[in-house]
């Protein structure tokens, strides 16, 4: 096979750090925020003179280094798959594509009074969640069918789409955008026929980000494209307010007990067997928070320090750089490599601006479907030594 170029989780890391932290520090030294109209609300979270700024710009810094000294303590084997020919599923996959098929169709009806009105209503949380679970559900079965070269990876592929639909008409817009950068990175790396083709699809990425500008644009009615900074810059801004205000409050120590983070676990419940969870997680999260999020969204700073302190934060980026590394040792494997990109998928966006409620959760997901997927092929390969039926594919 052609060499390619391999997308590392190190260079995702960078992406997002660019545009999460770094974006923000350098409209506001740049005097963005005092001079353009569109950014000026900004202005005021801006304090380069408070004098806990200096600990806020170190700790990016220091936070994305750490980050990077953790992935690299690990060598991550660089490993491509070899041409083989499509496999065929048995049984099993097909009773979970249709057990996948049945419970997206009852979902998508329970939300049918949202489909089709794009961001008119305000979304149900109490649908939007499980919508999205079954958004990790599909997208690492549709990761895993494509690395095993089964043919059914297809089908899935159309449920995902179908499910992304669907979160994008309830405004889960950062699912969908997760689940294609998981599918993009895969590709990238296991996928693409050679560097040509690999730098080619860079030019539909980029179309497709100067695309969603003009809709967000257009969803606002704005017509002067002069203010697209503004919308290529604002989910950056926006986030960046609660670093701001966590350290121009002072709100923050050297070490903290991270009690969002554990009680962040109890996410992972089905709605279902506890109705109320996401108004007593919202009713202790809240007493918590010590910064400010008029927009929504968390930044990744906020949330380590709060929860682990600003030493302790460090060390959470080592730890997770560290982890990836480990994860991204795929060894050719269909479920390492379904995990690893899962995983990826989430660094660039949901790592830098979600909560760890829900952070905590995705991650849980994607590990107990690997190790289900794990369970299930060792199985599989007993029963093809003991003359059973294969539940995979062949």
């Amino acid at each position: 096979m052609k060499s390619r170029h391999n997308l590392s989780h190190q260079l995702v890391f960078l992406i997002g750090c660019t545009y999460y932290f770094f974006t923000p520090l350098i409209l506001g030294y740049v005097g963005a925020f005092n001079s353009l109209e569109s950014l000026s609300f900004l202005d005021k979270y801006f304090e380069p003179n408070d004098v806990n700024w200096p600990f806020l710009v170190t700790f990016i810094f220091f936070g994305t280094v750490f980050y990077l000294l953790g992935a690299f303590c690990i060598n991550q084997p660089k490993t491509f798959p070899k041409s083989v020919e499509t496999r065929r599923p048995h049984a099993g996959t097909w009773t979970l594509f249709f057990l996948y098929g049945l419970a997206m169709l009852m979902l998508a009806f329970q939300a049918r009074v949202l489909l089709f009105s794009g961001y008119s209503n305000m979304p149900d949380s109490g649908l939007v969640g499980p919508i999205a679970t079954l958004q990790m559900f599909l997208l690492f079965q549709y990761l895993y069918e494509r690395s095993a070269h089964c043919s059914i990876a297809s089908a899935f592929a159309l449920l995902l789409i179908i499910n992304s639909y669907v979160l994008l008409s309830m405004g889960g817009r950062l699912y969908v955008i997760s689940a294609l950068a998981a599918i993009y990175f895969r590709w990238w790396n296991w996928g693409a026929a050679s560097k040509r083709t690999q730098l080619r699809s860079l030019l539909l990425v980029l179309f497709v980000i100067l695309v969603s500008v003009v809709i967000g644009m257009w969803r606002v009615g704005e017509s002067d494209y002069s203010s697209a900074i503004f919308y290529l810059t604002a989910e950056a801004n926006l986030i960046s307010i609660s670093a701001f205000t966590l350290f121009t409050g002072g709100n923050w120590l050297p070490i903290n007990t991270p009690f969002e983070f554990l009680l962040s676990f109890t996410n992972l419940i089905p709605s279902v067997l506890w109705p109320e969870k996401s108004e007593w997680l919202a009713s202790f999260i809240n007493t918590m928070q010590n910064y400010q999020t008029p927009f929504g969204g968390v930044s990744i700073i906020a949330s380590t320090i709060s929860n682990f302190g600003y030493i302790g934060g460090l060390l959470f980026f080592f730890t997770v750089g560290l982890c990836m590394s480990k994860v991204g040792c795929t060894r050719s494997d269909p479920a390492r490599e379904a995990r690893y990109s899962c995983l990826v998928g989430m660094l660039p966006f949901m790592f830098f601006r979600d909560p760890f409620q829900v952070q905590v959760k995705i991650v849980l997901i994607i590990q107990i479907l690997y190790l289900i997927t794990r369970v299930l092929k060792k199985r599989n390969f007993s029963s093809r030594h003991d003359g059973s039926t294969d539940l995979f594919c062949s």
